[in-house]
């Protein structure tokens, strides 16, 4: 018998939260020496970096439930069970699977623009979590938004008039199709001849 087939592993997302995932698990061997156990629980991955969270094996051989906890919002991660046998000393695991914790990540490098009344060019680097679009919502007119990458680049026109202040809305769609808004605040002097 193939020894890697020996004890399979299953595994099932339970719950999702932004900062936590929950998991039950379960193990079936063919051949009952492989029913003594070292550990059992989860693995997970944050990078490249393999982590586990232990928990125990019931009678009716289920991996007793887990939550991993102090995870990133709107952050994929994979996550399997595993049983490590005492009598073959090898670990088994479950397939892994993705799972995208929920939450929005959209943070942005600035949330306001000051500008002379020339005008002129600021650049807003824009933090974004797994799978999230974003979009400008609304502008001044007097102001020019392009979208690049994960950067908002803003012209700010001349002003000819008296000082004058305005909201850019920036909208994101998060990996569950949840929206949020932020805000950016602009604010541009008055022409030379209005002071």
């Amino acid at each position: 018998e193939n020894e890697n087939t020996a004890v399979q592993v299953t595994v099932q997302v339970t719950d999702v939260g932004e900062n936590s995932i929950t998991l039950a698990g379960a193990v079936k061997f063919d051949d009952s020496s492989y029913a003594s156990y070292v550990a059992a629980g989860y693995s997970y991955y944050v990078g490249d970096t393999e982590r586990r969270l232990k928990t125990s094996v019931g009678n009716d051989f289920s991996i007793a439930p887990g939550t991993i906890t102090n995870l990133e919002p709107a952050t994929k991660y994979a996550v399997a069970a595993f049983y490590e046998s005492l009598t073959s000393s090898k670990t088994f695991y479950s397939r892994y699977v993705d799972v995208v914790t929920k939450g929005t990540v959209f943070e942005l490098s600035s949330s306001s623009i000051e500008s002379a009344a020339e005008g002129g060019t600021a650049n807003i680097q824009v933090r974004l979590g797994y799978e999230t679009s974003w979009r400008v919502k609304s502008k001044p007119s007097w102001c020019t938004c392009t979208q690049q990458a994960n950067m908002l680049v803003v012209e700010v026109n001349e002003n000819t008039g008296e000082m004058r202040t305005g909201e850019i809305v920036l909208e994101a769609t998060n990996y569950y199709g949840e929206k949020t808004t932020v805000a950016i605040q602009v604010e541009q002097a008055a022409a030379a001849n209005e002071e």
